[in-house]
Formats: structure tokens, sequence, C-alpha cells
């Protein structure tokens, strides 16, 4: 089932030249639960990424467009098809026509960029899970956000964007190159958490401390929490790590 929102929203720049015009699109599909009750998606050039339950036996993907020009539309690209019991969602841009476009810059507020005039083209995602399910994330620069969820095994990956997860019950492995993690958990649950960095900090409010041998070129922290329990790992190059008590 698919259906498809078109909104329009004005924003208006007083520029010498002209005004600039921003768009929304939003689509919404939904997916059966495949057999194994196992997701992997790589949505290659989110902004950002939310991941949510509902109370559906179905898998929901909600994707909002902004854009500056409807032409851009034709970029994107995306797939889903279940291979060996696995529902797999692949996203990608097609830049075969669009090799003379004006940069596209991270913000659709910025005019321009290293003297080139900006485009806007940039694609929020919301994955909308029943309980139970295993994920496997990929993204490039995108932001993951999990709230409240009950699932299975989680594997969450962004190169160079931040993943903040809160309330996770179950076991999760989370990574970020450039990026920061940040994990809240009840002060009762119990964990077995591994997390570690090379040049960015570890942090957190539990009574606990860096493991021996760690410097400021490798941190690692290794602990039960509470009799210990569902295992989370968590993993950075450069960015900084979290593990915070959940108000």
């Amino acid at each position: 089932m698919k259906r498809t929102i078109i909104l329009f929203t004005l924003l208006i720049g007083i520029t010498s030249l002209a005004l600039a015009q921003r768009m929304t699109k939003v689509d919404e599909a939904t997916f059966k639960v495949p057999s194994s009750k196992k997701i992997e998606a790589n949505l290659k050039f989110a902004k950002d990424i939310v991941i949510s339950s509902w109370n559906r036996s179905e898998i929901g993907l909600k994707k909002t467009i902004t854009y500056s020009d409807e032409a851009l539309l034709t970029i994107d690209q995306q797939k889903a098809e279940e291979k060996a019991g696995v529902l797999v969602i692949e996203t990608d841009y097609d830049m075969k026509d669009r090799k003379n476009d004006r940069y596209n810059c991270w913000s659709c507020d910025d005019e321009n960029w290293n003297g080139k005039e900006c485009i806007c083209f940039q694609i929020s995602y919301e994955l909308m899970l029943p309980a139970g399910m295993d994920l496997s994330l990929e993204t490039i620069s995108g932001d993951i956000t999990m709230g409240n969820y009950s699932g299975g095994n989680m594997e969450l990956n962004s190169i160079s964007g931040g993943i903040e997860i809160k309330g996770y019950r179950g076991a999760i492995r989370a990574k970020s190159i450039s990026g920061f993690v940040d994990f809240s958990s009840p002060s009762s649950q119990g964990l077995d958490v591994a997390f570690k960095s090379v040049t960015g900090e570890i942090y957190t409010d539990f009574d606990m401390k860096l493991d021996e041998g760690s410097t400021a070129w490798s941190k690692r922290l290794n602990r039960s929490v509470n009799g210990g329990g569902k295992k989370i790992a968590l993993e950075t190059v450069s960015g900084d790590i979290f593990f915070r008590k959940a108000n």
C-alpha cells in the first residue's frame, strides 16, 4: 500500500535576484513482515532517520523529501524486496542526468557554498516497526534516533551522523566513525556493555570507569550492569560515546 501527499511550503527569501521556493513531498509505504522478522535497510543519503514502534503487523516507511525543484525528484531511487526471508530496503541517488547541478548544501536555508548556488534536496525517514524485529541499518551522514522499542537485535551504522538511543529493550550494536553515539537506559536495567573509541571520549553517569590500559588513543569500557543482560556495544573513531541513566 502506498499513498503520496504533496505539501507545498513557500520559503520566502529576499535576494537581489528572486524568491526561492521550498516544497515537501511525503511518501508512505508498508511492507509485509518477512518470515525471519529481519530487515536490512541501506538509506544512503538520509538527512535523518527515526526508528519507532507501532501496533500494526506490518512495517512502515515514511519518507519526507524537501526540495527546491520538482525535477530533482527523479534522482531519488528506492527498492524493497524480500531475499531469503529478509526484507531488504535500499535507496540511492541516480545522478546521471544531474551532473551539472548547483551545489546541494546540507541546509535548505543556505544560499551558496564555495561560490556555488545551492539546490535543496533532503530526505528524512521514519521506520515504523512491530515489536520483536531484527534490524540492520546503514547510512552515510544521516542522524539516527530510536526511542522506546522492544526489539530483537539492532545494528545501527552511520559514517558521520550521530546515533541516539533511548529506552531500547534488546541487544544493540551502534557505530559512527565521526559522529556521537548516545545511549540511555533505566538505572535498574541489567546490561552487558562494551564501548570503545579511538580519539573520542566516553562519558557516563553510571558508577564505572574506563578499562585499565585505556589511553588517549584507545578507550574501552566493558562492564556488567545490575548483574548483566542484553549486550550493548557502542563504537566510534573520533566521536564521543554517552551512556546515560534514563530520566
